[in-house]
């Protein structure tokens, strides 16, 4: 669905980047002291022809998954070298016993 942002002079003013769906729609529009309202419908057609000249950006944020990566990573070296520790803690422990 495009927001839709009407501007004085004519259509389209401003979009979103989400795909047009077609159907009946009501754009409401309050600025400053008046308040526009205006029921329209955009056909099927339309919609196509709208959604394939829009510019509708799908990217993938490579920096929030590196950062999420080397985040897993870095647990799992802190959990392994506590459970490494503690192994050892555990093998002194083993020792002080049989020595006693």
């Amino acid at each position: 669905m495009i927001s839709l942002c009407l501007t004085v002079t004519g259509w389209p003013g401003c979009v979103e980047t989400r795909p047009t769906r077609n159907g009946k729609l009501a754009v409401k529009s309050k600025k400053q002291h008046w308040t526009f309202t205006k029921d329209f419908e955009i056909t099927r057609d339309r919609a196509n022809q709208l959604n394939k000249t829009a510019v509708i950006e799908h990217h993938t944020n490579w920096g929030l998954w590196i950062s999420l990566g080397l985040l897993v990573i870095l647990l799992l070296l802190i959990a392994w070298y506590i459970h490494r520790k503690q192994l050892k803690i555990k093998r002194l422990e083993e020792r002080l016993k049989d020595k006693s």
